[in-house]
């Protein structure tokens, strides 16, 4: 059972590893205005058709169908196969990706951008260095600039950023306008507190005539305020007045604020309003840690959100809502859950599936990069290791205790933990009668994060987590538009082999990702081939670099006469393993004869050409009637459901990131090309990880 639960915790943790993939697939998709597109045509459109929409006359279709089939996979957009199943299949909008029309009265396009553009991103790379030492994400990623500073150093970044207040705004209105009725008819008058522009207000006082507004807000902001019927607009500090009124509202406000601040606000709102009478109406998320639903993970990790663009902002629970309202002097309050659509469109036959399915999918997928970065920081700080050496759970101080810092923030490590309880990396445990401390315990998966673990997926999480390998993932809209190799495009024209010579340090971590890896898809592939490999007495390994798989698989069956076949430079440095022998060449070339070739993750670095030409000299270098292929590569099921089909799918995506015709492939597309190869006949054989093992057989 124990080995069972150390898979499961493997795939959950590549499944978090490559989260951040569904966002960069929403941003291409968002950047190229697929879902304009088929919404203009008013149905479903095959991949050509929608390829011929885009302002560029040559645009990369192969590029695009991976994104749309990963983004198919994730139920953003349907795929529609045809009568017959000839022809194309064709690509229609979904609950979801009615979201991503950009001139939709209800869009979340602008979201999806300035949720992944760079300069938002950056301040997640902090994480640990705010744990360790305090302060700002967003100011340590941007030399001591925060958030309104930069939208003012960079103009076009303001823009997107101000358009996706509003979107955001115009829906959340809209819903309160409709759910709170009896409220508003209860006011005479109602201040806005930080309502900017007065969109908010405006539309309250829109909706209820009999309602006064006031709109409060700093004195620059109100100045570029348009005029709204029924509204007063007051330059002011919310800290040091607010006008009198029968409530106040704030919407989005008190999240933005530390408790400290917090209190300050609450003390002006409570000299605003009525004593009797009086209410504060606050408009923003109450996590629920255990809650399970459509909205559960955006909440959570939207408390991430505030720690990474805030200075103290934060998302709060209901008891810390509690606490912090009744120092503020509001000692009686009332939770009221808003629904995700307006009034007008409820009653819709696909209302349940448009609500759950289709916007909080959407913000799913928007912040699923939340937890790659979560996941980083924590491998940083080593706390599964610091878990792991204590010998059991321990409790938020002990943990911080064991960190290299004379000051950690322990209110930023509470919440990076919080979130992954939640996504069931570590486990939380409640002490007995609910009084002291929780701790925190390794779970199956992230006994993966252990870096002196026998089998560790620490320095993958840090590999693909690096700025220089996520850059890449910005330019798909890029390579779609204009073809070319995404991480050239990234880097200068520089591909991954050279920028890990030109950057020792992500090289080093590099060639430790890929050595973790190799480590673990090697021992489940010992394990579960025995009799493939019994049947041997020779192997070639084609491309294994130092040797590393082969000298496992050797020592496993001492009876098999093993060779390393690599570049000389990459030999060169190889050590000696027992019935190993180390051969310099190519691939393309020449391959040592043996009973069998193997190839572990080779052919997926390479297009449909290339991999023709290995595979004939694969096919020359075994025998006829006994030899045979051993590829370690996914096996692409579109429609899979498990463990692993999310990762597999992703994966590809990563391929296309990286190199240059890289690919994972589906069987049908894997028969095609061993069939061409001179391999006609094949099995698939799963393996406890993402790869399968594929026995081909010469005709």
């Amino acid at each position: 059972m124990e080995e069972e639960w150390l898979v499961q915790g493997q795939a959950l943790i590549w499944e978090h590893i490559l989260a951040f993939a569904n966002s960069m697939a929403l941003k291409c998709v968002v950047e190229l205005g697929i879902a304009d597109i088929i919404d203009q045509n008013g149905g479903p459109m095959t991949l050509h058709q929608i390829a011929a929409q885009l302002p560029t006359p040559s645009p990369d279709l192969h590029c695009l169908r991976r994104i749309m089939r990963v983004l198919v996979h994730k139920r953003v957009f349907a795929q529609h196969q045809p009568t017959g199943n000839s022809g194309e299949p064709t690509f229609g909008l979904t609950p979801t990706s009615r979201w991503l029309v950009k001139d939709g009265e209800l869009t979340l396009a602008p979201m999806v951008l300035m949720h992944n553009h760079l300069a938002v991103l950056a301040p997640w790379h902090c994480f640990s260095r705010c744990a360790m030492e305090g302060g700002v994400a967003f100011e340590k990623a941007h030399a001591g600039v925060d958030l309104w500073g930069y939208c003012s150093l960079d103009p076009e970044f303001g823009k997107l950023f101000n358009s996706a207040m509003a979107c955001n705004t115009k829906l959340v209105t809209k819903a309160i306008i409709d759910e709170y009725k009896d409220g508003f008819r209860q006011l005479s008058s109602l201040v806005d507190v930080g309502g900017g522009v007065g969109t908010a207000i405006g539309a309250i006082v829109k909706a209820y005539p009999h309602i006064t507004g006031i709109n409060l807000d700093l004195p620059h902001v109100v100045e570029t305020a348009p005029d709204y019927e029924g509204v007063t607009h007051v330059g002011g500090d919310m800290f040091a007045e607010i006008p009198k009124a029968d409530a106040v509202f704030m919407k989005w406000i008190l999240h933005d604020w530390d408790d400290e601040n917090c209190l300050r606000i609450l003390k002006q709102c409570r000299k605003a309003i009525p004593e009797e009478t009086g209410k504060l109406i606050i408009v923003d998320a109450v996590l629920q840690p255990n809650e399970e639903g459509a909205w559960a993970d955006t909440r959570m990790v939207f408390d991430l959100v505030m720690m990474a663009h805030t200075s103290g902002g934060r998302e709060r629970t209901e008891m810390e809502w509690k606490d912090l309202l009744e120092e503020g002097g509001f000692n009686r309050y009332n939770i009221i859950s808003l629904p995700s659509l307006p009034e007008e469109e409820k009653g819709r036959e696909m209302e349940e599936e448009w609500l759950v399915q289709g916007q909080a999918l959407i913000w799913e997928h928007i912040l699923a990069f939340a937890t790659s970065f979560a996941l980083k920081c924590v491998v940083e700080l080593g706390i599964a290791d610091i878990i792991d050496q204590n010998g059991g759970p321990m409790t938020l101080h002990q943990m911080a205790a064991q960190l290299p810092t004379p000051s950690p923030d322990l209110h930023c490590l509470r919440r990076i933990m919080r979130v992954l309880v939640h996504k069931r990396v570590f486990a939380q445990h409640q002490p007995t009668g609910n009084s002291g401390e929780p701790t925190f315990g390794l779970t199956p998966a992230s006994r993966w994060l252990v870096k002196d673990g026998e089998l560790t997926l620490a320095p993958m999480v840090l590999m693909y987590i690096h700025p220089s390998f996520l850059a890449p993932w910005h330019c798909f809209g890029r390579c779609v538009m204009e073809g070319g190799v995404a991480f050239e495009k990234a880097h200068a024209g520089i591909n991954l082999w050279g920028h890990c010579s030109r950057d020792p340090g992500f090289g080093k971590l590099f060639n430790s990702a890929m050595a973790c890896n190799t480590k673990v898809v090697t021992k489940a592939i010992i394990d579960e081939y025995t009799d493939g490999f019994r049947q041997l007495s020779s192997l070639v390994d084609v491309g294994c670099g130092v040797g590393t798989a082969i000298g496992a698989i050797v020592k496993a069956y001492p009876h098999i006469t093993g060779i390393n076949l690599d570049l000389p430079n990459v030999v060169e440095t190889a050590p000696d393993y027992e019935g190993v022998t180390h051969v310099g060449g190519n691939m393309f070339g020449e391959i040592p004869e043996a009973d069998a070739v193997f190839m572990k993750w080779i052919l997926h670095d390479w297009d449909d050409e290339n991999c023709l030409r290995i595979l004939k000299q694969c096919r020359k270098a075994i025998p006829e009637e006994t030899g045979k292929l051993i590829i370690v590569d996914a096996v692409l099921q579109p429609n899979e459901e498990g463990a692993w089909s999310d990762t597999r799918m992703v994966f590809d995506l990563a391929m296309m990131a990286h190199t240059s015709g890289g690919r994972e492939r589906t069987e049908m597309e894997w028969k095609n090309v061993l069939a061409e190869g001179g391999f006609n006949r094949y099995n698939i054989i799963s393996l406890p990880s993402f790869p399968s093992l594929i026995e081909a057989f010469p005709n």
